[in-house]
């Protein structure tokens, strides 16, 4: 059995860049051209943490974690579309980075740019105490 890549996180220049660079609307693929797939994880994994901390902060209605897994959809779509001959497990357990690392690095990028479209409201200092865009609400 593969164990997860537990390699170091991203740096704190790293994740200050990649929010910088997505609230400037520099496009997710152009921030992350570079990466490997262990860092694409880390991204992934670290804008999960920022939609849950902003949030807990803003949101009158937190958002969950298994809130983020349904926006990222469900694992199993990937895998099948990726017609992958690896066990799905691979794909749910995400043991596969090492055998499969463009795949991975696929899955992972998908994942994020999913995210991103969670994030950059917050970012971008639209969501105020509130579920909803402030540019619409009544005054």
């Amino acid at each position: 059995m593969l164990l997860k890549n537990t390699t170091q996180n991203l740096s704190i220049l790293q994740k200050a860049r990649l929010c910088t660079d997505l609230a400037s609307g520099i496009p997710l693929e152009e921030a992350l051209r570079g990466f490997s797939a262990s860092e694409l994880q880390h991204v992934r994994d670290y804008l999960k943490q920022q939609i849950l901390y902003y949030s807990a902060t803003l949101d009158r209605k937190q958002l969950m974690p298994q809130d983020l897994n349904e926006i990222i959809g469900p694992i199993p779509n990937y895998y099948h579309k990726q017609d992958c001959r690896e066990p799905l497990e691979a794909c749910l357990n995400e043991t596969c980075i090492s055998s499969f690392p463009h795949c991975f690095s696929r899955k992972m990028n998908e994942q994020s740019n999913s995210l991103v479209n969670v994030l950059l409201p917050y970012l971008k200092g639209k969501k105020h105490l509130t579920n909803e865009n402030p540019d619409t609400e009544k005054p």
